[in-house]
């Protein structure tokens, strides 16, 4: 996972850590929650993440922020938690793509307001925005999520270098128009109050 200099990580407590555990499990074994992970036993999930420190504490920033974290990706080399709200998180409205785009926005509109930046958001959490492929082949594959929000995604270098200035972002299928959960390019100065984010983490297992 790439990480922003100048980002702290989050060392938990004991009774930090069995809370977050605790929280976590009790919507890890929710009966809705089954249709992101069936068949991944809380066990084994639970080891590896003692195991992670530092994922268990990005898990706590998640929880804290509204994420409503949840594992939605697993393979035989591990899993990935991430935003499972249905919208993108309330906390994460009206921001735009990453810092390059917050000064762009700062200079042309400087008393206009806006809520940061989502790459510094996901980096002050220790994770990394959700990529467009575990957006469309992993969350959007288990229901339909963001039937209102539009959530910026992680956007390779070179579109982000480009002189359009643009950056990821998806969104679900739209009641009433038929489409179908995309990622598609956008001013990465785009914000409103619909606009959010989503995040992710890898966890490799360990048994």
């Amino acid at each position: 996972m790439e990480k922003q200099a100048g980002v702290s990580k989050r060392a938990l407590n004991v009774e930090e850590a069995a809370a977050t555990l605790a929280t976590f499990e009790s919507r890890f074994n929710s009966p809705e929650a089954q249709k992101f992970h069936g068949g991944v036993e809380w066990s084994r999930v639970k080891a590896d993440l003692e195991n992670d420190l530092e994922a268990l504490a990005s898990l706590a920033n998640m929880i804290e922020k509204g994420h409503c974290p949840d594992v939605y990706i697993t393979d035989e080399d591990g899993f990935d938690f991430g935003t499972c709200s249905d919208e993108g998180p309330l906390s994460d409205v009206n921001c735009v793509y990453d810092s390059k785009a917050a000064a762009i926005f700062s200079s042309r509109f400087p008393d206009l307001e806006f809520n940061g930046d989502a790459e510094s958001k996901a980096a002050a959490m220790d994770v990394d925005l959700m990529s467009p492929g575990q957006y469309l082949n992993g969350l959007q594959r288990i229901k339909r999520f963001d039937q209102r929000t539009n959530v910026w995604l992680k956007t390779d270098q070179e579109m982000r270098n480009s002189p359009e200035n643009r950056a990821m972002f998806g969104h679900g299928e739209y009641e009433g128009n038929g489409a179908h959960p995309h990622a598609s390019p956008i001013s990465a100065c785009s914000h409103s109050t619909v606009h959010s984010l989503r995040c992710s983490r890898r966890v490799n297992w360990v048994n």
